[in-house]
């Protein structure tokens, strides 16, 4: 349990390394926090996985065949959904673990440049201004994020 309560403590408070980009109306810092390290074997390049989504007949999650992730070579990959490209960007791996983790660099075919400029302003915010609001959101949309893989059943998501 130690190890566990250390690791996560790590995580959340270690130094994390960032690509750092500025608005196009030089407004606003973006950025993306950068991708870890691959540990061991490569298992998604090349392959194409499908995400997952809950059954609540079931009350388990199952694939979805909607939801495809399609991984080159080259540590890239094209997340599609019903056939239509959602998002784009680079990966990295666990194999021990089976984590992939992602890194966003275009979402519904926008960079995060882009995307920040059709952010839009919704009520009152916590924000000092609708810039600071704007590349809050951006900087979501674009954070790294992870998700469990099965290799044999060539899914990505969150499993029992």
């Amino acid at each position: 349990m130690a190890q566990y309560i250390d690791a996560m403590v790590n995580e959340a408070f270690g130094s994390h390394p960032y690509a750092y980009s500025f608005s196009t109306d030089g407004k606003s810092l973006l950025m993306q926090e950068a991708l870890p390290q691959p540990k061991g074997t490569n298992e998604l390049a090349g392959k194409m996985y499908n995400g997952t989504t809950w059954d609540s007949d079931q009350q388990k999650s199952v694939k979805d065949p909607n939801e495809e992730y399609v991984f080159g070579a080259n540590k890239a990959y094209t997340l599609k959904f019903s056939g239509t490209v959602y998002e784009t960007g680079s990966y990295s791996y666990d194999s021990a673990q089976k984590q992939v983790y992602f890194s966003r660099a275009t979402v519904d075919g926008q960079t995060a440049a882009e995307y920040y400029e059709t952010v839009t302003i919704w009520g009152d915010n916590r924000f000092i201004n609708d810039d600071a609001y704007k590349a809050a959101q951006t900087n979501d949309q674009f954070s790294r994020h992870s998700n469990m893989y099965d290799p044999t059943q060539r899914l990505i998501g969150w499993f029992d």
